[in-house]
C-alpha cells in the first residue's frame, strides 16, 4: 500500500465519523421538528376542542383562534425549515457544457474506453466538453446521495487540447479516472452532500426565506407577524448551530479532497509515468493562466469595444505569441516540460496548509510525482506522441468556443449595435494596438512599475538625485520581486500569529513551528527593510525620468506620478468600504416588495453615509493631475462625477420613502468612479513605461 492510499484512508475514516456526527445531528434537528409539530398539533386541538368551547367571551375566543392558527403557522414553518434539505435536489448544470456522443468524437470515446479498461473504472455515465482548461467529474446530488450510489460525469475542457499531446491528455483524463476508481470518492461524495445539506440551512434563500420575509413584514397584525418574527428567531438559533457543525465537515472533506488528488496523480503515474505527467500538469498550468488572460483581460476589453472574435478557438490559441511572455511560451505537443517557465519571482519562505483548500499546491503533486518516479509504460496510450486536438473536431471545438463566447457576451441595449465579429488578423492588429497603448506592462518593467506606489515628495526625489544611472537593473528588480514575497510572507504569518488564520502550525525555512513560536519579529524587520530599499529604487526612478526632461514634459511626468499615488490610494483604501457598502444595500433591496419599518431606517442610514463617504472620495481628488492628459471621453465622464459631488448632498431617502431613481444614480457614479480611478492608474503607468522607453532609447 502506497503512503498516499494510507493517508486516504485515514482522511477518509475520520471524514466518515464526520458524517455519522452530522446525521446525528440533523436526525436531531428533524426529532425536534417532528415534535414541535407533534406538541403544536396537541396543543392547537386542546385549544379549539377542549378550552374554546367554555369560553364566554368573544373576544378571548377570537385570540384563542389567532393564537392557534399562529402556533399552527410557526410549527409548520419551522417543521419544513428543518426536513426541507432531504427533499432538496441539487443539479450540477453549466450551460456552457455541451454533451457529446461517441458518434461526435470517436478518438475522444476512444481514449476513455482504454483508460477505463486500464484503471479496471466504469465508463462515465455522459461526457461534456467545455471552452475551459480542465478536466473534472461532476454529478447531481441530493440527501439520499449519502446512502445511494452516484454515476459520475465526465467534463473535458478543450482549452486542454492546445499544445499537449494525446499522452499528456491521457495523464489528465487518468487523474480524473483516479478519482473514479478511489473507494473513498464515495466517502468524498457523502461529505459533499452532507456539506450541501448544511449549505442550503445556513446560506440558501428560497421561496421559504422569502415567504418567512413577508411573514414578519405582515400589515394584517402586530401580532400575527411577531409569530413570524419567532419563526425567524428559530431558524436563525438553528443556523448559529449549524455553522459550527458546517466547518467541521467540511474541513474533513477538503483534507479528504487534497489527499485523494495525490492517490489520483498516482493513479495517471502508473498509465502515462512520472514525466509525462508532470508535464502534463505544467503545461495545464501555463494554459490556464493563458486562458484566464483571454477571457479577463483581452475579450473584456474587445467586448467594450463593440467586438468579438469571429473564430473564438485562433483567438485563443494566438494569445502566447500576441503577449511574447516568457511566463506564457508557445507550447507543443511533441515538447515535453521538465520545469515550469523562468520566472523572476521569488520563492516563499513559508508553508502553509491550507485548510479551506480542495487541491494541494502544484508545487506539492510535483514533489510527490518525482518521489513516486513512475517510469513511463511502453504501451499504446504511453506512447501516443500525437497532437491531443486531434481527438475532436475542428468543427466541434468551435461550436463549443462560439456558445461560450455567446454566453460570456454582456447584454447590448435595445439601441446598441450588436457585436461586431473580427477576423483572425483584425484580432490580432486589435491586440498590438492595445499592447502599443500600454494596456499591460512590459515583462521587464513588471517589477518596478507592478507594485502600488506609495506617494513620495517628488520635488526632495529629483533633488536628492539630479543624474543616477538607470535603476532598471536585473539587480534592483531582485530586490522588488523579494520585497513582494517578504510582504506577502509577513502578512501570512502574522495572520497566522493572530489566530486570523485557521492554520495551526507553519513551516519556515523547512521547519514547522507552532502558532506562538513564529519568528514574526524577523519577518517584520526583514520587510521592512525590503520596503526602504524599494522605495529608495522608486524614488531613484523617478529622478532618473525627470532628469532629461524639460520645465514642460517634467510637469506632466509630475501630474502623472500624482494621479498614480491619488489612484492608488484610492483602490487600496477609499473605494473597497464603498463598494462593500454598495453591495449590502444592493442584496438588502434586492427581490423584496417591502421593509420592515426598521430595516427601512437602517436602509436609509446606510444610504446617507454611502452618499457621504462618496461624495468626500470624489472631492479628494486632486482634479489638476487627474485630468492631465486623458483622452476627451473620460475628461467628460470626470467631469460628470465632480459635478455630482460638487452639488452636495443629495436628497436620496425620506421618513417615507427612498428616491430610487436618484439611489440608482448614486450607484451608477461609484461605478464609474471605480472604473475611471482604475483606468487612470493605468494610463499613469502607461506614461511612465513610455518615459522609460525614450529616456532608455536616449541612453543607448
Amino acid at each position: 500500500m502506497t503512503n498516499a492510499s494510507r493517508l486516504i484512508r485515514r482522511a477518509a475514516a475520520i471524514e466518515m465519523l464526520r458524517i455519522a456526527l452530522f446525521l446525528v445531528y440533523y436526525l436531531s434537528l428533524i426529532a425536534l421538528g417532528v415534535a414541535i409539530l407533534y406538541g403544536t398539533v396537541f396543543a392547537v386541538r386542546f385549544l379549539l376542542f377542549d378550552i374554546l368551547p367554555r369560553v364566554r367571551y368573544v373576544r378571548v375566543a377570537i385570540a384563542l383562534v389567532f393564537a392557534a392558527a399562529g402556533f399552527g403557522a410557526l410549527a409548520l414553518m419551522f417543521g419544513f425549515y428543518l426536513v426541507k434539505p432531504v427533499f432538496s435536489f441539487t443539479r450540477d448544470r453549466d450551460p456552457r457544457r455541451l454533451e457529446v456522443r461517441r458518434s461526435d468524437c470517436p478518438a475522444l470515446f476512444a481514449l476513455i474506453d482504454a483508460l477505463a479498461a486500464r484503471t479496471g473504472c466504469r465508463r462515465p455515465k455522459r461526457v461534456f466538453l467545455s471552452f475551459d482548461v480542465n478536466a473534472c467529474v461532476f454529478y447531481d446530488t441530493s440527501f439520499w446521495s449519502i446512502f445511494l450510489p452516484v454515476r459520475k460525469n465526465l467534463e473535458v475542457g478543450i482549452g486542454l487540447l492546445d499544445g499537449t499531446s494525446e499522452a499528456e491528455l491521457a495523464g489528465v483524463l487518468a487523474h480524473e479516472f483516479g478519482h473514479f476508481g478511489q473507494r473513498s470518492m464515495k466517502v468524498g461524495s457523502g461529505a459533499a452532500v452532507t456539506c450541501t445539506v448544511l449549505r442550503n440551512l445556513i446560506l440558501v434563500d428560497d421561496r421559504w426565506d422569502r415567504l418567512l420575509d413577508r411573514w414578519c413584514e405582515s400589515k394584517m397584525h402586530v401580532v400575527w407577524s411577531l409569530f413570524g418574527v419567532a419563526t425567524r428567531f428559530l431558524t436563525n438559533g438553528v443556523r448559529r448551530l449549524t455553522v459550527g457543525i458546517f466547518s467541521f465537515v467540511q474541513k474533513g472533506y477538503l483534507t479528504l479532497s487534497r489527499i485523494m488528488e495525490f492517490g489520483a496523480d498516482d493513479a495517471a503515474c502508473a498509465i502515462v509515468g512520472s514525466a509525462i505527467f508532470a508535464s502534463a500538469l505544467y503545461k495545464v498550468r501555463i494554459l490556464a493562466e493563458s486562458d484566464a488572460t483571454y477571457w479577463n483581460t483581452l475579450l473584456g476589453n474587445l467586448f467594450m469595444d463593440g467586438k468579438v472574435p469571429a473564430d473564438p478557438v485562433a483567438a485563443r490559441r494566438s494569445v502566447p505569441s500576441l503577449l511574447g511572455r516568457t511566463d506564457l511560451p508557445i507550447l507543443s505537443f511533441d515538447r515535453t516540460l521538465s520545469e515550469p517557465p523562468p520566472t523572476r519571482a521569488v520563492p516563499s519562505r513559508l508553508r502553509v496548509d491550507d485548510p479551506w483548500a480542495s487541491h494541494p499546491p502544484l508545487e506539492d503533486r510535483i514533489a510527490n510525482i518525482r518521489e513516486d518516479a513512475a517510469p513511463t509504460p511502453v504501451d499504446s496510450i504511453a506512447s501516443r506522441n500525437r497532437p491531443a486536438a486531434a481527438l475532436v473536431p475542428e468543427a466541434l471545438v468551435r461550436r463549443v468556443a462560439e456558445r461560450a463566447v455567446a454566453l460570456a457576451a454582456p447584454e447590448r441595449g435595445a439601441d446598441a449595435p450588436p457585436l461586431r465579429p473580427v477576423d483572425q488578423a483584425e484580432f490580432e492588429a486589435w491586440v498590438r494596438d492595445w499592447l502599443d497603448k500600454g494596456a499591460m506592462l512590459p515583462e521587464a518593467l513588471e517589477p518596478f512599475l507592478q507594485r502600488d506606489l506609495r506617494a513620495f515628495d517628488l520635488f526632495a526625489a529629483r533633488t536628492a538625485a539630479p543624474a543616477p544611472p538607470c535603476p532598471l537593473t536585473e539587480e534592483n528588480a531582485a530586490i522588488l520581486e523579494a520585497c513582494r514575497t517578504a510582504e506577502s510572507d509577513l502578512a501570512t504569518i502574522e495572520a497566522v500569529a493572530s489566530g486570523e488564520s485557521d492554520a495551526k502550525e507553519i513551516a519556515v525555512d523547512g521547519v514547522v513551528l507552532r502558532r506562538n513560536r513564529l519568528p514574526v519579529a524577523d519577518f517584520r524587520a526583514r520587510a521592512e527593510g525590503l520596503v526602504a530599499k524599494t522605495e529608495v529604487i522608486q524614488h531613484t526612478l523617478y529622478a532618473w525620468l525627470r532628469a532629461p526632461l524639460d520645465e514642460n514634459a517634467g510637469a506632466a511626468l509630475d501630474a502623472e506620478y500624482t494621479a498614480l499615488f491619488s489612484a492608488t490610494q484610492m483602490l487600496s483604501n477609499a473605494l473597497p468600504p464603498l463598494l462593500a457598502r454598495r453591495n449590502v444595500l444592493l442584496e438588502t433591496l434586492g427581490g423584496r416588495e417591502s421593509l420592515s419599518q426598521e430595516l427601512f431606517r437602517e436602509v436609509c442610514n446606510e444610504i446617507g453615509l454611502l452618499e457621504k463617504d462618496l461624495r468626500e472620495a470624489i472631492l479628494a481628488v486632486d482634479r489638476t493631475s487627474f485630468l492631465a492628459g486623458v483622452p476627451p471621453e473620460f475628461a467628460a465622464l470626470a467631469k460628470d462625477l465632480f459635478a455630482w459631488a460638487d452639488e452636495g448632498l443629495h436628497a436620496l431617502a425620506s421618513a417615507t420613502k427612498i428616491d430610487v431613481d436618484a439611489l440608482n444614480r448614486m450607484f451608477f457614479v461609484l461605478d464609474t468612479f471605480t472604473t475611471l480611478v482604475f483606468n487612470r492608474r493605468g494610463l499613469a503607468r502607461t506614461a511612465i513605461v513610455r518615459a522609460c522607453e525614450r529616456v532608455r532609447g536616449v541612453e543607448a
